[in-house]
């Protein structure tokens, strides 16, 4: 069966931080501040149909791949997409049901990996360096967050952009 689940999220140790950084300190641009916290998971044997099904349903593009709780990858709308093009066209439901493509089949295996406490601008130059759109944010070997393109864009204009409504221009 199909286990699309969400992750425990972040331990109670880890305290639960605006997503704004401290406006008085202009260097604590870190990946905390910008994560997205309790990604969406998913298995290596989840059907791609049923994931393509929770992306649109989530408005997600990104899910880490989970296997016994240690990541094993990363599935992004582009690789579902790629795998199964039935899934933008519109075709009948008996041709969308003969396809059966598993995760673990199309998935990055392996994927780069961030901390809590990793700089923002650091990790931003890593992902467009590897044309990446998301990096798992881990904490002691657990998955704890997610971080796109879109929560790196976030967390530059939230920290550049003062808590007075006056913005920091570069």
């Amino acid at each position: 069966g199909t286990r699309l689940a969400l992750s425990t999220g972040l331990p109670p140790e880890i305290p639960v931080q605006a997503s704004r950084a401290p406006a008085d300190n202009l260097l604590a641009m870190l990946i905390r501040h910008s994560m997205t916290r309790s990604p969406r998971s998913v298995g290596p044997d989840d059907l791609c149909r049923d994931v393509f099904e929770m992306f649109q349903r989530h408005c997600i593009r990104h899910a880490a791949v989970l296997e016994d709780g240690a990541l094993v990858g990363v599935v992004s709308e582009r690789d579902l997409t790629r795998a199964l093009p039935f899934l933008i066209a519109d075709l009948d439901t008996a041709a969308a049901d003969a396809v059966d493509v598993l995760i673990g089949t199309i998935m990055a295996r392996d994927p780069k990996t961030c901390e809590l406490n990793d700089p923002i601008d650091r990790i931003a130059l890593e992902m467009q360096a590897a044309r990446i759109g998301c990096m798992p944010v881990m904490d002691q070997g657990r998955l704890v967050g997610m971080v796109t393109i879109t929560d790196l864009l976030r967390g530059f204009a939230d920290h550049f952009h003062q808590a007075d409504g006056r913005a920091v221009t570069l």
